[in-house]
This record gives structure tokens, C-alpha cells and sequence, in this order.
């Protein structure tokens, strides 16, 4: 069958097919189980790829076209997210695809097809048992002649409509800046020095404060033999309920790290759990639990409500649950009362996010960015982009791209750390590449000079006041194989831009009347594009510690113009 410019080969599925709208299809497969009860579904298309020049999807930050005999990625509820989209070099979407199917595992490949010149998907879906009746799975197509932004943006419209259970709401504590303890201090914590850096974190804006790992033990060798009992060490953080009342007394809060599939070697729950674990790590001194035991899941769930309710947290920073579903899981023992280890997880999850709103109604839950599809946005309101220490392009990559593809819930960056001896125009690139996520600041915040300090409270006051446009406004990229070199997000009556690179930002008809652009070129000026159709004025600007830089104000003819605004600085237009 064909669907535009497409040709479907389809295996063992009969196909229902409706144009949503002038270039949107939506194919309805539907396919019996064989004689075993399971159910083998395959897809197979090939579509004609124009002037693509890159396909993007959230299993990787690197971008090409890629070839179609590569290893297959999968997706599933804990790992990325059934999806593609081919986009051309203004970023115009050539083919957008999505499946409905975000809890079973997926296999994709993807690429050129060097025989034939178009561009080729392999998509699988096997050993699914249906509960009752044929298996069905929707697929989306989108053809149209819109951004790829828009284009993704409406897959995830789409998936928010079909699920049964609304995304996990985001409180206003979910879009202000955050001190984590991570790059800082690594599972050295110490009571008083925490502390001190929550409370000049709390000066430069940061109300929330992520403790992460070394919060249970005394050791500080890196691995998880200490995990499983997740009883706060007082050498570690001292009255912890009390640092945390302190914090919300001044409008914020603290969350702790938590690793749930984890029991270490050295904790008392190891023993408990003999013969309930899916694998042991031995480099990592630890086993992953099995949750498809009862006890498992009601000993992790009492556990993390315990923490939030004992401590007076806001949340919890929940992490490797990726690790759960494994290839070489196996089968479960006697006891057990689930086969299959993902549906197990699903109902953990279900459950604890329930007790936890419970005991908190506006609780916070941070996932990392492998288990970011829709199933997990019922489970979590904070995705943070995976670990890319001092990695300020990889941030940037990680954020915009789950800013693209999560608009119920709070994207974060990961943890911000640089050198302390740099300037501090150097230091704050790491903050702008990250202007349109939630930043986490994990500097010791007494050990930087004056200058930094001044730059971060410039820059965390300006997210801060603009955190509904930057962190919740329609995001536009139109260069993701280039690396989001200019991203803007547009919101109520105003538009934010960043340039990563030396190049030109053109002002245009579609941008707010109120247009800020920050310079992360590492250059001290930006090129601006006036255009007769969109005339502007100029404001003033600012440079990274939030000093006026002498700039005539006032109307910018028609034209380029080369502004001498600072390295890490911002500039401030105004649309007529």
C-alpha cells in the first residue's frame, strides 16, 4: 500500500487507513495472535527522501541519514520512544512517523537503502500476548510541509490523547532552578558544607536542592554495595527534615537521589532478597531487584513514600530504571505475580506515584533521559538530559531534543559544572547552553570568584522571570543536524533566542513583539537581520553579569547589522 510518498509492505496485519488531515494518515493494524497466543507484527516502508539531510529520533544526539543495515534500536516503556522524523536542511519535515505502541518493545532500523536511493524503515514488534482479541497498534504518518518541530510536536499531542492516564501534573517548583549536590560533591557529602551550599544556592535563585548519591552511607567508593535499606546517614546530612524545612520555609524544597532496582552487597536487604533478584553486578558490588515479586515492589514503594513524608521532601530523583528490563532476565520463580518483568515495573511505578501524591499532591519526580517515552510521563514531571559532564554541546543537544518531544512536562539539564578559574564569560556558556531547560547549578558555590557568583545570579533571574517562555513556550530548531546552532522558544508576547554559533538571527513576522537573544557564539557581537516586513528596535543589552553595555538605542533600519554585544551576553529588541 502507499501513504503519500511511501510504499508499505506489511506482514500478517490487516490495515485500516484515514487521512487525519490534508498530509497526516493514520494506519490501524490489526493482527491476530498465532497458535501460542503471541502476537509477530512487521512493518516495512520506503520512502522517497527529497532533500532530507538528517533523521531525527531520541535515541542518539548525533544526526545523519545512517544506512538501513544498521544495528536495530528498541524502544520500549523505559527506553526512548517509538519514533522518527526525516527533515530537510531548513529543518522542513519530508516524514514524521510515530507508533502508539509505547509499552512493548520495538524494533527499528532505519537508514538509506543504498539499492534503491529511498530512504528505509524495518519496525517489529514480537512476542506480545494480548490479554483478549486481536492485537491492535496505530501508526501515525506525517507528510506535511510544516517544521519538524511542529511535526513531533504533534506526535506528542497525539500520544497524550491516547493515553488513558493524563501526563503527571507540573507544579510551579518544577520550572525554577536547581543546586544539585552531584559534581560537587559526589558521595562525599558532608553535613554543614550542604548546607552552606543550599543556602547560597537559595541567594542566587536555586529554591530546589537534588541530594544526590552518598546521602545512605559512609563509603564513597562509587559503587552501589550500600544501596537496598535507604536509611539517611546522619554523617552524611545531619537533620535532614530539618535543612529541608528550612528550604520550603523560604518557598522550595529538597529532593534525595533514590536507585530503586538496586540492593547492595553490604545492605541488610540483600539477604532479605535472595533469590529475588534479576542479575547481580559484580563491579558494581549490587544486585537488580525483581520486581515481579509483591514484596519487592511493596518494600520499594514504602520506602521512597517514607523518605517524602518522614523528611518533608518535595520529591524524588529516581534513577536506573532503565536497568530493570533485560534480555537475560529469568523466568519468574514461584511467588511471582507477574511473567513479564515490564509490566511488573509499570505496576511499581503506578503505585508509587499514586502513595507519593498521596502524601504530597505536588510532589516532584525526576526521571534521566533513556525512560523519557509516554508511558513514563504519568509517572514523572521532570526529565533530565543524560549524564555529559562540562559537556556544554551535549546539554544543549540532550535538552532541546526533550523539549521537542516532552511538552507536558519539565525538561532539565544535567548538572552544570565548569572550571573555576575560567572567565566568567567562558563559565556562563554552560548555563546558556542549557537556557531552555531547568538549569541545575553543581559548583561549590564558595570556591568560584566573585564574578561567576554575579553572572549566575544574572542569568538564573533572567530564567527565572522568563521560565514560561524558555522552559513551557513552543520551542523552534530549525538545525538539529547542525546541533540546534539557533533555537528560540516563543511565548506569551515574547520570543527568547540563543545563537550557539557565529550567524545570522534574522528577526521575523512569527517572533513575539518582545525578542531577547542570547549570545553563546563565544564572539563579543551578533549579527541581526532586520527585515522591512519585521522592523525593530533596539532595546539595550547586557553583558554576562547583567551590566548595561553602551549601545544606541532606538529604530534598526532594514538590513544587517553587527551589534557589539558581549561574549555571553543578552540583547534585547523590540518588534514594531
Amino acid at each position: 500500500m502507499t501513504v503519500g510518498t511511501t510504499t508499505l509492505e506489511i506482514e500478517r496485519a490487516s490495515v485500516e487507513q484515514v487521512e487525519v488531515e490534508p498530509g497526516v494518515t493514520e494506519l490501524t493494524f490489526t493482527v491476530e495472535p498465532d497458535s501460542t497466543g503471541d502476537v509477530t507484527f512487521s512493518l516495512l516502508w520506503r520512502t522517497a527522501a527529497g532533500d532530507a539531510v538528517a533523521y531525527w529520533h531520541p535515541h542518539s544526539v548525533h544526526r545523519s541519514l545512517g544506512v538501513e543495515w544498521t544495528r536495530p534500536r528498541i524502544t520500549n516503556a523505559l527506553k526512548w520512544a517509538p519514533l522518527g522524523a526525516l527533515h530537510d536542511t531548513s529543518g522542513g519535515n519530508v516524514e514524521t512517523w510515530a507508533l502508539d505502541e509505547v509499552v512493548e518493545p520495538v524494533h527499528i532500523q532505519a537508514g538509506v537503502e543504498e539499492e534503491t536511493s529511498r530512504f528505509l524503515h524495518r519496525v517489529k514488534v514480537e512476542g506480545v500476548a494480548p490479554a483478549e482479541g486481536p492485537y491492535v497498534v496505530r501508526m501515525r504518518v506525517d507528510q506535511r510541509a510544516v517544521a519538524y518541530s511542529d511535526a513531533l510536536h504533534d506526535v506528542a499531542q497525539w500520544w497524550l490523547a491516547s493515553s488513558d492516564v493524563p501526563a503527571l501534573p507540573v507544579p510551579d517548583l518544577a520550572l525554577v532552578p536547581v543546586y544539585s549536590t552531584w559534581y560537587s560533591f559526589h558521595q562525599r557529602l558532608e553535613p554543614a558544607a550542604v548546607a552552606r551550599q543550599a543556602e547560597l544556592a537559595r541567594e542566587l535563585g536555586c529554591k530546589v536542592l537534588i541530594v544526590d548519591d552518598g546521602w545512605m552511607t559512609t563509603d564513597a567508593a562509587r559503587g552501589y554495595a550500600f544501596t537496598g535499606d535507604w536509611q539517611v546517614e546522619p554523617s552524611r546530612l545531619g537533620d535532614l527534615a530539618a535543612q529541608a524545612s528550612v528550604a520550603a520555609e523560604a518557598g522550595g524544597g529538597y529532593l534525595l537521589w533514590i536507585a530503586p532496582p538496586f540492593v547492595g552487597m553490604e545492605s541488610a536487604a540483600w539477604e532479605r532478597f535472595q533469590g529475588k533478584l534479576l542479575t547481580t553486578i559484580e563491579r558494581l558490588r549490587c544486585g537488580v531487584l525483581d520486581p515481579r515479586y509483591k514484596d519487592v515492589r511493596d518494600h520499594l514503594v514504602s520506602t521512597c513514600v517514607s523518605l517524602v513524608r518522614d523528611y518533608n521532601l518535595i520529591g524524588l530523583k529516581i534513577d536506573f530504571v532503565d536497568t530493570w528490563p533485560r534480555e537475560d532476565a529469568p523466568a519468574a520463580g514461584p511467588g511471582a505475580d507477574f511473567a513479564r518483568v515490564e509490566e511488573a515495573v509499570d505496576a511499581f511505578l503506578a503505585s508509587l506515584t499514586a502513595e507519593l501524591r498521596a502524601v504530597r499532591p505536588d510532589v516532584l519526580v525526576e526521571f534521566r533521559q533513556n525512560y523519557i517515552g509516554p508511558r513514563m510521563w504519568r509517572y514523572a514531571n521532570l526529565f533530565r538530559a543524560g549524564d555529559c559532564p562540562m559537556d556544554r554541546v551535549d546539554n544543549r543537544v540532550r535538552t532541546v531534543d526533550l523539549r521537542l518531544l516532552t511538552p507536558a512536562s519539565a525538561v532539565q539539564a544535567d548538572m552544570l559544572m565548569w572550571d573555576p578559574s575560567l572567565p566568567a564569560e567562558v563559565a556562563a556558556e554552560q548555563v546558556l547552553a542549557v537556557l531552555f531547560a531547568v538549569p541545575q547549578i553543581s559548583v561549590l558555590l564558595d570556591q568560584v570568584p566573585a564574578d561567576h557568583l554575579a553572572m549566575m545570579r544574572f542569568w538564573l533571574a533572567f530564567v527565572t522571570e522568563h521560565r514560561s517562555t524558555l522552559f513551557r513556550g513552543r520551542i523552534e530548531s530549525p538545525r538539529p543536524d547542525l546541533q540546534h546552532p539557533l533555537v528560540r522558544a516563543h511565548g506569551s508576547g515574547t520570543t527568547i533566542a540563543a545563537a550557539y554559533t557565529d550567524l545570522v538571527v534574522t528577526v521575523r513576522p512569527s517572533d513575539q513583539a518582545d525578542l531577547w537573544v542570547a549570545n553563546a557564539t563565544g564572539r563579543d557581537d551578533l549579527v541581526i537581520e532586520v527585515l522591512a516586513s519585521a522592523p525593530v528596535s533596539l532595546v539595550g543589552a547586557q553583558d554576562c553579569r547583567g551590566a548595561a553595555v553602551d549601545l544606541p538605542v532606538g529604530e534598526l533600519t532594514a538590513g544587517l547589522h553587527r551589534l557589539p554585544v558581549p561574549r555571553s551576553g543578552l540583547l534585547h529588541l523590540h518588534r514594531l
